[in-house]
C-alpha cells in the first residue's frame, strides 16, 4: 500500500503523541541532579549528586522511585600509562545523606575524568552548584537554549574521547599495529564468538541498539530497605554490602540502559566479555561502563556501523533535526563528527536495523527465551523484552513512516501490557542481500519525512575517525520470509550481527 506524505506526517505525529503520554504518566517525569563543586577532582567525585525535581511543584523526584532514579558514571584515563579506573559517584535524594559515605579516590593528577549520567525518569537536567558545570565542561544538551536531550548527560565526555583518540593515534604511529587497543591497561578485548556463532555485539551494532542508542549508563547503586537507614543510598560495594546486612536488608538499584542491556544481560546470554575496568570504590573488581561500551565499539565494531542519526528523539530540537545537538550527543560518545545532518539518515539507520535487528533477534530467540527480562513490567522474558523494544523503536524513529513498510516484527501482549511472544511480519523479504550491504560505500543526503527529496551520493571515504562511512542495500519487499531463513543469512566473521528506557 503506498501512503501519501501527509497521512505518513499525521500517523508519526500521533506516535510522538502516545510515546510522551506514556513518559508523563504517574511520577514527576523530569528529574534534575545537583552537581557538585569540582566534579572531575577525586573530592569532587566523592561527593554525591543530589537528586531534585526540575520543577517541585510538579512532584518531587527521589531515589525511592523506581522511575526516577538517577545515576551517574564516571570512567578514569591515565594518558602516560593508558589506564582505565571507574569510580561511579553516588546519587542521593535531596535532605538525605548516604547510608555510608563514598571514600575519595586516589589517582594521579594528570588523569582525565570523564562523567555521563542516566536516569529512570522521563528527563534529567544538571544544575549548577558554584560553577560546578563549567568546572566540569557538562553538556546537558543545547547551552542556553532549554533544550536537553533527555535521559542522558555527561560533563567531560568530548575532552576524555579526545585523550583517548590522542592515545590510539599514537599507538598505531608508534606501533605501526591495526590493534592499538592491546595497548591499553587493561587491554580492550577483541570481540569474540557469541552462542548464537556470530560476532559478539558493541553499542554500535544494528542487532543491540534502539531508537536512542548510547543512553544511560551501566552504574548500580545500593539503597537500604531497615528502618534505621530506609531509603538511603551508597556505592555498589562488597564492603558497603556486607555493612549494611546484605540483600536482606538491601536492594540494588540498575538504570534501564542500553550499556546495561548489552554489558550485563546480553553479554550473559550469549556468553560475551565486555570491556571492563577497575572499579576504585570497590577494591579493584572489575566492571562495565558507557565510556568503555563506547571505546570497545570505535575500535573492534565491523560493518555496517550504527551511528547516531538526526531522527534519534534526543538530539532533535521540536522533532526538527538539529546539527549542533546531533553533534554534541556525538562527542559525548566518542562518535565522528558531521557537517550535516545529511550525514547521518535515519533513512539508511532505518534500512540497516530492518534486515540487522530481526535477523539476530531471531536467530538467538532459544537462547534468549530462557533468560529473566530486564523489565518485567513490558516483557516476560529476554526475547520478548527484545522484540517490544525494537518494536517500540521502530515507532520512535518513525521508520515505518519514512521507508513505507510495515514494522518486521509482531508482538503479542497481554492484558496488563507485557508482551508474551514475537513473530516475524510475513513482509520481510528474501531479496534483501546482506553481502552487498556489506561492501556498498553509500553517503545518502535525505529528506526527513519526504522520500520524494532523497539524493544518494556514492563516495568513497577515509575511516580516519572524522568521517562515518554508512552503507546501504536497497530493501524490496516480495516473497514472505519465515524464522528459519534468518539462521543463514549471515556467513563469515564480519557479519553485520547487531532501539526509552533500554
Amino acid at each position: 500500500m503506498i501512503v501519501s506524505n501527509s497521512l505518513k506526517t499525521s500517523i508519526c505525529l500521533a506516535i510522538i503523541l502516545v510515546h510522551y503520554i506514556r513518559i508523563v504518566k504517574g511520577a514527576n517525569p523530569d528529574c534534575a541532579l545537583i552537581v557538585p563543586p569540582n566534579p572531575l577532582t577525586p573530592q569532587g567525585l566523592a561527593t554525591p549528586y543530589i537528586l531534585r525535581a526540575v520543577n517541585p511543584a510538579n512532584g518531587p523526584c527521589v531515589m525511592t522511585a523506581a522511575d526516577q532514579q538517577s545515576f551517574v558514571e564516571g570512567v578514569i584515563f591515565v594518558p602516560e600509562t593508558r589506564s582505565f579506573m571507574i569510580y561511579n559517584p553516588l546519587v542521593i535524594t535531596q535532605n538525605t545523606q548516604p547510608a555510608i559515605k563514598p571514600t575519595v579516590p586516589v589517582f594521579p593528577k594528570t588523569a582525565i575524568v570523564g562523567l555521563w549520567f542516566g536516569t529512570n525518569a522521563g528527563s534529567l537536567t544538571l544544575i549548577d552548584s558554584s560553577n560546578s558545570l563549567a568546572q566540569g565542561n557538562c553538556v546537558n544538551g543545547i547551552d542556553g537554549a532549554n533544550d536537553i536531550f533527555g535521559q542522558f548527560a555527561s560533563c567531560n565526555g568530548k575532552q576524555f574521547f579526545e585523550a583517548v583518540q590522542t592515545s590510539i593515534s599514537q599507538i598505531i604511529k608508534e606501533k605501526a599495529t591495526n590493534d592499538p587497543g592491546s595497548f591499553f591497561n587493561p587491554p580492550v578485548p577483541a570481540l569474540g564468538t557469541a552462542l548464537d556463532g556470530k560476532s559478539c555485539m558493541t553499542v554500535r551494532d544494528f542487532g543491540i541498539v534502539d531508537m536512542d542508542q548510547s543512553d544511560n549508563v551501566v552504574t548500580s547503586y545500593i539503597i537500604s530497605t531497615n528502618k534505621t537507614l530506609a531509603g538511603r543510598t551508597c556505592q555498589n560495594t562488597a564492603a558497603n554490602l556486607k555493612a549494611l546486612g546484605g540483600t536482606a536488608q538491601t536492594q540494588t538499584l540498575v538504570n534501564g540502559s542500553d550499556n546495561r542491556l548489552l554489558a550485563v544481560a546480553m553479554a550473559r546470554a550469549l556468553n560475551c566479555t565486555p570491556y571492563m575496568a577497575p572499579d576504585l570504590a570497590n577494591n579493584g573488581q572489575l566492571t562495565q561502563s558507557l565510556a568503555l561500551d563506547e571505546i570497545h565499539a570505535k575500535l573492534k565494531q565491523k560493518a555496517p556501523i550504527a551511528l547516531l542519526p538526526k531522527g534519534n528523539p534526543m538530539v532533535r530540537s521540536n522533532d526538527q533535526a538539529n546539527l549542533e545537538k546531533l553533534n554534541l550527543y556525538r562527542a559525548a560518545v566518542f562518535q565522528p563528527q558531521v557537517s550535516s545532518v545529511a550525514f547521518a539518515s535515519t533513512r539508511l539507520y532505518c534500512k540497516h536495523y530492518a534486515v540487522v535487528a530481526p535477523a539476530r533477534i531471531f536467530l538467538d530467540k532459544s537462547i534468549t527465551l530462557k533468560y529473566a527480562s530486564p523489565d518485567t513490567g513490558v516483557a516476560n522474558n529476554l526475547f520478548t523484552f527484545l522484540a517490544q523494544r525494537f518494536v517500540n523503536s521502530w515507532e520512535g524513529l518513525k521508520c515505518g513512516c519514512i521507508l513505507d513498510m510495515p514494522c518486521p516484527i509482531s508482538i503479542v501482549v497481554d492484558k496488563n501490557g507485557v508482551t508474551t511472544d514475537a513473530s516475524l511480519s510475513t513482509m520481510m523479504a528474501r531479496s534483501v542481500n546482506v553481502d552487498s550491504l556489506m561492501d556498498q560505500m553509500v553517503l545518502e543526503f535525505d529528506g526527513y519525512m519526504d522520500e520524494n527529496n532523497t539524493l544518494d551520493v556514492r563516495a568513497l571515504v577515509s575511516n580516519d575517525h572524522h568521517v562515518a562511512i554508512q552503507k546501504v542495500e536497497s530493501i524490496k519487499f516480495a516473497t514472505p520470509m519465515t524464522e528459519s531463513d534468518f539462521g543463514n543469512k549471515f556467513d563469515g566473521g564480519n557479519e553485520p550481527s547487531s532501539a526509552s528506557k533500554y
